[in-house]
């Protein structure tokens, strides 16, 4: 179930943001290569106006500026004067050969109507800048020109060698795309791990659920093999009814305690707890909760200590009875655990910004690997007790409840031995 979720997800996460990735890429990719061109094109007519501007001005032609001018740009000069080739042989040779890529130019040149074989018509013809290709794929972008002359006619053909711009144009193309590829592949990796840490939380719920569930059905098969079996006996054995018929009530009265603590833990986890805060005395709760449990302290001979700060304590805002429920569970947990003449201590201080009680006693303790765990639902540190008083759910409540107060529940050593639960509450402003 999870694979497939994590699967699913993983592919919606990466194939959204691929998409707008790649888009992204092409859009770079389109504007480097319009730039590419537009600066080929720039290029070109800034070497067509240099070349025209010196044969205008010029009456002689300097074969060491067309030289020059040839290996410096990629330009191939071809210039006529009244139909006649200047006895220039070029300054370098392209690979599909000169007077091949010159006869395709001029004849293209001719198809759009210059002609610079002939006399120009106008004072000055000149062609479109128009594109040839070689033999070997190497291109060219052309351009022919005739203009009047104080002897009669000049004629210039132009071709500038492209094939090095276009094959960065290529390049750039292919780096984008990779770039695009890695980016993708990088998402997905991005991707399984968020997700993955995404569902953590979920898959750790579920967990907890189905051990949740695993531990209620095993605690509520207990009392009810014991109703059963006592039901059975009643018949068999009509003289002890009152003990069968004792069992059967208290096994019930376990289950609606357990059924009760469930309850509890699932309003928690739904937000649905009813609480109703008013402004408290801690000095005032904390007598009567001592007041009430002093008894109960006394008969099971277990000595119990109040110990409040000689400062008054501040005001906090909570649920009395939902606190009562809390210290409650605590102190019921320390009564089971501690043991008789063990003493147990209750006290309370502020501290900076929060209200501090702490029930300490000096019993066995908990170890350090089990002092969170001790706050999971169904969780026994102590595995071979048999009390049947406790389901393992009253320290899950007891933290439920201290974060419904805005407040924390943990857990620390007793020095000389024992376990000291700390409850830190917010003091009123």
């Amino acid at each position: 179930m999870f694979k497939k979720l994590q699967f699913r997800l993983t592919f919606l996460y990466t194939l959204t943001t691929g998409v707008i990735l790649t888009l992204v890429v092409i859009s770079i990719s389109i504007n480097s290569q319009l730039s590419l061109i537009h600066r080929i094109d720039e290029d070109f007519q800034t070497q067509v106006m240099n070349v025209t501007t010196k044969l205008q001005t010029d009456n002689s032609f300097n074969i060491t500026w067309l030289a020059a001018t040839e290996t410096e740009n990629d330009l191939l000069i071809h210039i006529e004067e009244n139909g006649v080739a200047l006895l220039f042989k070029g300054a370098w040779e392209p690979r599909s050969g000169r007077d091949y890529l010159l006869e395709k130019a001029a004849s293209k040149a001719r198809e759009l109507g210059t002609d610079i074989s002939t006399r120009p018509v106008t004072t000055y013809s000149i062609s479109p800048v128009f594109e040839i290709t070689g033999n070997h794929k190497d291109r060219y972008q052309c351009i022919a020109m005739s203009y009047p002359s104080p002897k009669g006619y000049k004629s210039v053909l132009l071709l500038y060698y492209i094939s090095p711009s276009l094959q960065t144009l290529n390049r750039q193309r292919l780096f984008f795309a990779g770039m695009d590829i890695l980016g993708i592949a990088a998402l997905f990796l991005v991707a399984r791990i968020f997700v993955r840490r995404s569902l953590r939380p979920i898959k750790q719920s579920k967990r907890r659920q189905q051990e949740f569930i695993a531990a209620a059905s095993h605690e509520l098969r207990s009392p009810l093999m014991v109703i059963q079996t006592s039901a059975q006996a009643i018949g068999a054995d009509p003289a002890r009814m009152a003990l069968f018929t004792a069992n059967i009530c208290a096994e019930c009265k376990r289950m609606a305690r357990l059924i009760s603590d469930m309850l509890t833990l699932a309003s928690a986890d739904s937000g649905n707890w009813p609480v109703q805060f008013s402004t408290l005395d801690p000095n005032t709760f904390l007598l009567d909760l001592f007041e009430a449990y002093e008894p109960v302290c006394r008969e099971r001979k277990v000595p119990f200590r109040l110990d409040l700060s000689e400062d008054t304590l501040p005001m906090i805002q909570g649920d009395q009875e939902r606190l009562s429920q809390l210290l409650g569970i605590l102190i019921d947990n320390a009564l089971a655990y501690c043991g008789n003449q063990m003493p147990l201590l209750l006290k309370a201080f502020a501290s900076r910004n929060q209200l501090l009680i702490q029930v300490i006693d000096h019993g066995p303790g908990i170890p350090d690997d089990q002092k969170e765990q001790v706050f999971d639902r169904f969780f026994r540190s102590d595995k071979s007790r048999k009390d049947k008083q406790h389901f393992g759910l009253g320290l899950s409540i007891a933290r439920e409840l201290a974060i419904l107060h805005k407040g924390g529940l943990t857990i620390r050593d007793t020095e000389g031995g024992g376990c000291t639960f700390v409850l830190n509450l917010p003091i009123q402003d």
